[in-house]
């Protein structure tokens, strides 16, 4: 076993304990949604505050208790749009038209920073086309944007994949790969920090299909609802285009539109016709910066496990939001949140804006030690009152590294922070401090300090030199 998968088999193991030992089980279950504003010139509203935003869940006015504006941090990865082009389920004539319509929005586009380009393929392959970021050294803002030379870069992708044939599969057997091929592209995303967006450009999947036996229709909802799921705790949006020029679509073509629709309306994006591709591009990559993190507390008998209707609204006018219409709530599981969430943390190359950090080390009295004082931006943070204080639970792990990468990780610490009035209002100014005494052993140049907050799901990373 090499180094790095010794390194995150302890780590798993460490954060498994942790989690079980009932800290962060007793942290408060948030709806947490990611909103996009948009003017009525459909550029992003980057000025909207707390007081503008109104939630119903299921009818019910929701007070906000988590409030933050989404904003980049210069080096960090902050957000990302990747646009998957569905090949696997086209014909001939919509995937010319599409392929088109892609080139087009792409070409015009005046930046390609955090935007990639995948296809799915007929043979159920993920071909890439523009990749994702491996490294810090890759999201360097490019001289010239790669989108300049999409059309020689499709035209090579599509002679590749127009070669390839789906190997008779079945429709239930199609619709499955699609949904685990969605599945990959979500999971790859969840090394990136920040809201992520997929622009899915398919005639989509039948929600259901009827079996030619006459026996129960094949249902796929459940894959669908999974899907959402992973959607939400991973913080991606699905933009969907429907690539289909059909001027009256088949009984088919409506059931894959629904599952287009549906998996849009519970994530937050919107579907798109045939000849609305670069309003969507344009829509999922530049709506970062319009972009809201809100979170209210529904009560506990809420976690029904039903589909719930959310409705996001503004008194602001003029503007439009894109918000999830939904979701199913299903009681949240702490311990897989937290096990999910800071494995992406330490796997991931990237430090992360989400909280932000600022953070300091010293040498301590005793060798080897190094006194750690850490700010957390305190609106990334859900602060609460609680017993006349104002109250976080904050989980912090530390990866030490040495000149070849990471060497070792300290058990995860749930910082248990409670303030009263006046540490309250110097945290808001200054941020919530976060003291630690860290041990670290011969060779260990650098700590990546990650601060995971579990009533959000949302996580920062900083990388700090050792003194």
């Amino acid at each position: 076993m090499m180094r790095s998968e010794r390194l995150r088999s302890r780590f798993w193991g460490l954060v498994l304990a942790t989690a079980l030992a009932g800290s962060v089980a007793a942290q408060p279950r948030i709806v947490r949604l990611n909103v996009t504003a948009f003017d009525g010139h459909g550029q992003p509203a980057a000025d909207l505050t707390r007081a503008d935003f109104q939630i119903q869940d299921a009818g019910k006015d929701q007070p906000l208790v988590f409030f933050d504006a989404i904003r980049p941090a210069p080096g960090t990865v902050s957000h990302c749009t990747l646009i998957l082009f569905d090949l696997l389920n086209a014909d001939i004539t919509n995937r010319t038209f599409a392929a088109d319509e892609i080139v087009k929005s792409l070409q015009a586009r005046e930046s390609s920073d955090f935007l990639y380009f995948y296809l799915l393929t007929p043979d159920l392959k993920i071909q890439t086309v523009h990749g994702l970021p491996a490294g810090a050294a890759d999201i360097r803002p490019a001289g010239k944007p790669w989108t300049k030379n999409i059309r020689l870069e499709m035209s090579e992708a599509l002679k590749n994949a127009n070669q390839l044939r789906q190997g008779g599969l079945t429709d239930d057997e199609r619709v499955r790969r699609t949904f685990a091929a969605l599945n990959t592209i979500i999971s790859s995303l969840a090394l990136l920090p920040g809201p992520k967006n997929v622009v899915w450009i398919s005639r989509g999947v039948p929600i259901s299909l009827r079996v030619a036996s006459g026996g129960d229709a094949l249902d796929y909802k459940p894959m669908l609802r999974e899907l959402a799921k992973v959607c939400t705790r991973e913080k991606v949006t699905v933009f969907t285009v429907n690539p289909s020029t059909s001027a009256v679509p088949s009984t088919g073509e409506l059931a894959s539109v629904e599952t287009l629709q549906t998996i849009a309306k519970l994530t937050g994006g919107r579907l798109y016709t045939a000849n609305s591709t670069g309003k969507a591009v344009a829509q999922a990559t530049d709506g970062w910066r319009g972009e809201y993190s809100l979170g209210y507390l529904p009560s506990d008998e809420s976690w029904d496990g039903q589909f719930h209707k959310l409705k996001v609204s503004t008194g602001r006018k003029g503007i439009e939001l894109l918000a999830p219409e939904g979701y199913y709530a299903d009681r949240p599981d702490p311990t897989e949140a937290m096990r999910v969430a800071l494995q992406n943390a330490v796997s991931s190359p990237f430090d992360s804006p989400e909280i932000g950090l600022r953070a300091t080390a010293a040498k301590g009295n005793v060798n080897g030690l190094q006194d750690l004082e850490i700010r957390v931006n305190y609106e990334d943070a859900l602060v609460l009152p609680k017993d006349g204080k104002y109250a976080t639970d904050l989980v912090l792990a530390i990866v030490d590294y040495g000149a070849l990468g990471p060497k070792s990780i300290s058990p995860p610490d749930v910082m248990h922070v409670s303030m009263n009035e006046q540490q309250n209002a110097a945290a808001k100014k200054d941020g919530i401090l976060l003291t630690r005494e860290h041990a670290v052993g011969g060779g260990i140049e650098r700590m990546r300090l990650i601060v995971y907050d579990p009533a959000t799901h949302l996580w920062g990373a900083a990388m700090v030199a050792v003194k």
